[in-house]
């Protein structure tokens, strides 16, 4: 999801938009709220003008499933065509549709609605076919290393029948799941629609996975790959005949050979060393996603990226350094903040070239907010 993220592809901004949607329509169901139910409607509003109808053809599928379930399906058919929420859907979406009609006629809505989105799901486009099993062996490799914590919470998905949580966040990854491995255009990516739901699951039960066997194997299967760049890129390179794919793959190999390997092999032997901490299972697995970012970041993306745009030169550290930033950062921050207690108050140092250092009597506290991210918690 990392990469989606910095791509320039509106993927990223569609998937807020969804998870705005699913977690408002969640929070309705469980204490209604006008604003809520507004507001749903602003991020359907939105996430359409995004991408088109799949920012609303979750929220509507996965409710309409939930509230059945529950058999509420009268009180869904007036939440999902209430007036004033279809008003504000239509305030936001129809000014730019009329707008662009206006600049290019039907031809817009030919090519994207008919061709990118009706044609899109019935057949495949540009070569990107596939079995209708494709995103179930997609799913654990998207979200690496932590494709073996995938698979391990579903020994938790009987609680869905107590759970309404549960229920719903299940419901979103299915029901995203089976809708896209119906379609005729498959695309690795198009799940991580339905992995937002996912990931709350697998920090629900992060202290209930227990074999590390599961666990790390796929972690490991994929530091031993990128540790194997270069003989594998020489073995693809020998079993092409076209031209452009062997000039490819024996680059490949060359840009990966020497100290870029070097580098994947002591990654992939801090990953076995890591299998052996005595912390947590998921603590062990966040600081394998730590070190695959930063791999990926400083070594992997860039080379990738410089082997299909067919540049000369080494811009590695430049392209690096648009990723490095926000992976070192929480680490950053953490190493650089020290904080002590003293009888009469909590003094809190902070920076490293500039310091910052505050002192904190206990006497005017009056609550305590603790919010930890996952960094902090491994770290």
């Amino acid at each position: 999801m990392g990469l989606i993220a910095r791509a320039a592809v509106a993927d990223a901004l569609l998937n807020l938009f969804l998870a705005l949607a699913m977690f408002d329509i969640y929070s309705h169901f469980q204490r209604p709220s006008r604003i809520l139910h507004a507001r749903v409607f602003v991020w359907l509003g939105l996430g359409f003008l995004t991408k088109g109808p799949v920012a609303v053809v979750f929220p509507v599928l996965v409710s309409g499933l939930f509230y059945l379930s529950y058999g509420r399906w009268r009180e869904w058919l007036k939440l999902a065509l209430d007036l004033r929420g279809l008003l504000i859907f239509l305030a936001i979406v129809l000014p730019w549709h009329v707008a662009i009609y206006l600049d290019t006629g039907w031809a817009f809505f030919e090519g994207f609605y008919l061709d990118h989105n009706i044609n899109r799901y019935s057949e495949p486009m540009e070569g990107h076919g596939g079995s209708i099993f494709y995103f179930l062996l997609v799913a654990p490799l998207i979200i690496m290393p932590f494709g073996g914590w995938f698979l391990l919470i579903f020994a938790q998905i009987g609680n869905a029948l107590s759970r309404p949580l549960d229920r719903y966040l299940w419901l979103w990854f299915f029901s995203v799941l089976a809708v896209f491995s119906l379609s005729g255009t498959k695309l690795p990516h198009y799940l991580l629609y339905g992995m937002s739901g996912v990931f709350l699951l697998m920090a629900e039960y992060r202290e209930k996975i227990r074999s590390p066997w599961i666990g790390f194997a796929p972690a490991l299967l994929l530091f031993a790959l990128f540790a194997a760049l270069p003989q594998l890129f020489g073995y693809l390179a020998g079993q092409t005949d076209r031209i452009y794919e062997q000039t490819l793959f024996q680059a490949g190999a060359e840009r990966f050979a020497g100290w870029p390997q070097a580098v994947c092999v002591a990654a992939f032997m801090l990953t076995v060393a890591v299998v052996f901490l005595k912390t947590a299972l998921w603590r062990r697995l966040l600081l394998l996603g730590l070190l695959q970012a930063l791999l990926i970041a400083v070594l992997i993306l860039p080379a990738v990226m410089v082997l299909f745009l067919a540049r000369e030169g080494s811009p590695e550290i430049w392209l690096a350094a648009m990723f490095v930033p926000s992976v070192l950062y929480e680490l950053f921050r953490y190493l650089t903040l020290r904080y002590r207690f003293t009888d009469e108050d909590l003094i809190i140092r902070q920076g490293l070239l500039f310091r910052n250092e505050r002192h904190i009597r206990f006497r005017r506290i009056q609550n305590i907010d603790i919010v930890q991210g996952p960094l902090q918690r491994l770290l």
